[in-house]
């Protein structure tokens, strides 16, 4: 999923010079599953229709398609606004850059403004015949792009509309972290977390279950071969359970 959302470098002259922002990298927004996205399809196959050499493998992809759901499902509308909107040329009034476009009955108003120094804010207004000026998207994040955050909110919930947080850190595509926290106070699961890191070719996705802290289940892959491990409570008797290069089992060395 192609994702675009801005970024900005702090400017060493006025607000009415302030450079255009350069965009931030995908990962600030979503994970990278490289490794194992390419799995075959056997291994993917869904419970409890997997086949008994991928099991270990089956579990963990189980667990990570939750990462794709939130994407899908929270940030992948609010992304591609983002997207379309900065194709549009943009306007730079009282150190704050602007970007608008109106489609299909509904204007978004990205804005990018200027905070304390080396922090900078981000957000996305949405209009239509339902909302007006609805904030729909807003971040804050340092002048070198390394850490920030997002928050997303949802229009049709009535008192706190927030919906998503996402904490990142990003030094480089090889190295990043990204945190998905369930901040809707109208869920039953608020309080989740999911934390994903990139070390090198280290990968790992933790989850975390707000209502029970002995809950906690943690996959481990590597990035470049797909060899990867998962810890779960209720699989493999909370024992940790492995896969190889072919995604097959294989024990834990």
């Amino acid at each position: 999923m192609a994702l675009c959302l801005s970024g900005a470098l702090l400017a060493a002259c006025g607000d009415d010079k302030l450079p255009q922002p350069e965009p931030l990298s995908s990962a600030t927004v979503e994970a990278d599953l490289s490794g194992i996205e390419d799995a075959p399809r056997a291994a993917k196959a869904a419970l409890p229709t997997a086949r008994s050499e991928y099991r270990n493998f089956a579990n963990a992809w189980l667990r990570v398609k939750v990462l794709q759901l939130y994407a899908a499902g929270l940030i992948a509308l609010p992304a591609a606004a983002v997207a379309a909107t900065l194709n549009q040329q943009p306007t730079l009034t009282g150190g704050k850059w602007i970007w608008e476009l109106t489609a299909l009955g509904s204007t978004a108003s990205l804005q990018i403004q200027r905070t304390d120094v080396g922090q900078w804010k981000a957000e996305m207004l949405v209009s239509n015949s339902s909302v007006t000026d609805f904030l729909w998207l807003e971040g804050q994040y340092d002048a070198t792009q390394s850490e920030g955050s997002w928050t997303i909110h949802d229009p049709e919930l009535s008192g706190s509309t927030a919906v998503l947080g996402i904490d990142w850190s990003y030094a480089s595509e090889t190295e990043h972290t990204l945190t998905y926290r369930n901040i809707d106070q109208s869920s039953a699961d608020v309080g989740d977390k999911i934390e994903y890191q990139r070390d090198g070719n280290d990968a790992s996705v933790v989850f975390t279950d707000a209502s029970d802290s002995d809950s906690v289940a943690r996959i481990a892959w590597d990035a470049t071969t797909g060899v990867g491990s998962i810890e779960v409570p209720n699989y493999n008797d909370g024992n940790k359970a492995c896969w190889g290069t072919d995604f097959k089992d294989t024990d834990c060395s």
